[in-house]
């Protein structure tokens, strides 16, 4: 596989650069990407996942090279890291999230 995802190189600028200032591009650009990692994920081949993927990591400022498996479980993975962040800050601000566990909801 060349390139990140889609084939496309990722920028090696700062992970904390905002792509977007406008909430409303943000929210439509999400859900394209959400489209597109749905139709990507369902032509994933397990022959594919045991290979590995070599990439520059703009946090570690190196190259690294993993697994594809685990790279493929990270992106559906830590969403939910994040999830749990703005939930947190959220119930900080006095707001009730109501029900989080998946089971309950």
């Amino acid at each position: 596989m060349d390139g990140g995802f889609e084939g496309k190189v990722l920028p090696k600028g700062s992970a904390s650069s905002d792509l977007y200032s406008d909430f409303d591009e943000l929210s439509s650009a999400r859900k394209e990407c959400d489209k597109k990692i749905l139709e990507w994920s369902l032509g994933i081949d397990s022959s594919w996942l045991d290979s590995n993927y070599r990439f520059f990591s703009v946090v570690y400022q190196k190259e690294l090279e993993k697994p594809l498996w685990v790279l493929v479980d990270h992106i559906f993975n830590h969403q939910t890291h994040h999830r749990g962040q703005i939930t947190t800050l959220i119930s900080q601000f006095g707001f009730d999230v109501g029900i989080t566990d998946l089971a309950w909801m």
